[in-house]
């Protein structure tokens, strides 16, 4: 990683069962061939540093007070290599996988749900046969067996479960810490941060305002520390936060707060009767300063180098490619087409090793709501965001909590708005699903680019 590493606090908003994070220094999958009904069966030729073996399953985790919580989760063990690559978090609730670049991994899925599920890399620069792609989804006691060589530069990547249909079912439940208060010394952390929720946006604050300093997003370090009012968050969206309690006195508590935002819907948009709909303000956790560290470390002015932006490379600088979320009886598409398993049209289809600018809009659906878009295999760039007059108002309540630096693999597209990609298609060919990462809306329709 870097001198940051220093700061080794993790918070978590809403992960869940059957998702967790790759916290690494880095990861990637390569191009090896599934075994599907043997367990634990693999390239032979695949000489792994890593070997991970780990059960999709229901189980009990006392989450609340009184009678343990029934739960989907991930369960595991390392077969072969460092046993502190794969840990434990939230009453070990919540898997934590921590690999290297260069590292040659194998991860052997069984499941033991009563329905079929396969795992997403969130992020990860994958083969398609390894992307989980809902066509690779694998049936009650069968096994995926996943090989890879770490590819990714340093980041918070996460792992998820992606059946056809049952992601957002899979997926929901809580991060096991209910009413979570973090202890810590008066020195620098590095929070890393998830939205694991299902469709939830966050506007994450401190309680006393304290401006907060981003060191990361999804794709690993920014080139230099981005300095907001407050976070907004879509769902999949990940950031790195740069935090010092160096000047609190010991007793001192800290609040990270959602704060209350609009335009999150609009035009005909309905949440019904939601106890807490997108939008209100609640807490999150509690920050407790509970004894002195004089370790003194500062935020550096530099952190990475990145490479510059050049929307001249992409071979339709002139004309980007328009995705347009829609709606039609009722069910999410995108330019009026729903998911196909096998399906890819024209303008779909990229050629490898290729740049290219796309753009999302979000204008023409009969009922307006913000969506969290995400592109599988790679990492991106934002270019621009354009909003309508319209909507502005709304708009202008998460604005300044937008982080579109850096390398990213989601991004929030709220009503009105358009916003422009750079992508880089490099690594591997084959079919990659794009869609919402509002999971209700993916599993209502999402589509596929190849």
């Amino acid at each position: 990683m870097s001198g940051l590493e220093d700061a080794t606090r993790r918070a978590f908003l809403r992960a869940s069962t059957l998702s967790c994070l790759v916290a690494a220094s880095a990861s990637g999958l390569l191009t090896l061939r599934p075994a599907r009904a043997q367990p634990g069966v693999g390239n032979s030729q695949f000489a792994a540093d890593l070997e991970v073996q780990l059960h999709a399953t229901e189980n009990h985790v006392p989450i609340l007070r009184g009678e343990p919580t029934r739960v989907w989760r991930y369960d595991g063990k390392v077969l072969r290599g460092n046993p502190g690559s794969l840990g434990f978090l939230s009453h070990g609730y919540l898997p934590v996988l921590r690999v290297k670049r260069g590292q040659k991994v194998r991860i052997d899925l069984v499941n033991e749900l009563p329905e079929p599920t396969v795992i997403h890399w969130h992020g990860l620069y994958v083969p398609a046969d390894m992307d989980g792609h809902p066509r690779n989804a694998i049936a009650t006691g069968q096994h995926y067996v996943y090989e890879f060589e770490v590819l990714n530069r340093a980041g918070t990547y996460w792992f998820h479960a992606h059946p056809d249909g049952h992601t957002g079912a899979q997926i929901y439940l809580v991060n096991g810490k209910p009413d979570f208060v973090l202890p810590v010394a008066t020195r620098a952390y590095r929070l890393r941060i998830l939205n694991g929720s299902n469709a939830r946006i966050y506007k994450l604050g401190w309680s006393d305002r304290s401006p907060l300093a981003v060191i990361g997003t999804d794709g690993g370090l920014l080139e230099k520390p981005a300095m907001r009012p407050y976070i907004t968050l879509s769902p999949a969206e990940r950031v790195d936060v740069w935090v010092d309690f160096g000047s609190r006195s010991v007793g001192t508590e800290l609040t990270l707060q959602s704060l209350a935002f609009d335009g999150a819907m609009a035009m005909g948009g309905m949440m019904g009767d939601v106890p807490l709909p997108n939008g209100a303000s609640f807490d999150i956790l509690k920050v407790r300063v509970e004894q002195r560290d004089n370790t003194k470390t500062s935020l550096p002015a530099r952190l990475v180098p990145l490479p510059a932006l050049r929307p001249q490379d992409a071979v339709n600088v002139r004309n980007p490619k328009v995705f347009n979320i829609t709606m039609g009886m009722m069910v999410w598409g995108v330019n009026g087409r729903r998911f196909e398993m096998n399906g890819v049209t024209r303008p779909e289809t990229v050629r490898l090793n290729s740049t290219a600018i796309w753009e999302f809009r979000n204008e023409q659906s009969m009922m307006l709501m913000a969506h969290s878009m995400h592109v599988h295999g790679l990492q991106f760039r934002v270019l621009a965001r354009t909003i309508q007059p319209d909507f502005r108002s709304g708009y202008r309540t998460l604005a300044a909590g937008l982080v579109d630096d850096g390398w990213k693999d989601t991004v929030l597209l709220m009503p009105g708005e358009r916003v422009r990609l750079l992508l880089r298609f490099e690594h591997y060919a084959g079919m990659f699903l794009y869609h919402c990462h509002m999971l209700e809306h993916e599993d209502s329709g999402y589509l596929v680019a190849a």
